[in-house]
């Protein structure tokens, strides 16, 4: 981190939250580079995240649940699923 703040270069940092160890690297630049900006403010900043996780934590919950869900139904409707064999095969 040390070397990438002395090149004097634009430095991209990014995740799909912004939380963790993206988070994380962020809370330390801030700290490392403002004096003027104290800890809780850092801290307060970080934890707006919380939300973000959260949301995306539950949209990917009901996805996963519609997709299990809608698979199974989509299995049995489907024409080439073939439960009559299948059902005489365990009659047997």
């Amino acid at each position: 981190m040390l070397s990438l703040l002395a090149a004097k270069t634009p430095i991209l940092v990014h995740c799909k939250s912004g939380r963790d160890r993206t988070g994380i690297v962020v809370a330390v630049l801030v700290r490392v580079l403002f004096d003027d900006i104290d800890d809780e403010a850092i801290v307060a900043e970080y934890l707006q995240s919380d939300s973000t996780e959260r949301r995306l934590i539950q949209q990917t919950l009901s996805v996963l649940n519609t997709t299990r869900k809608d698979w199974v139904r989509n299995y049995f409707r489907d024409k080439r699923f073939p439960v009559e064999r299948l059902r005489n095969k365990f009659q047997q």
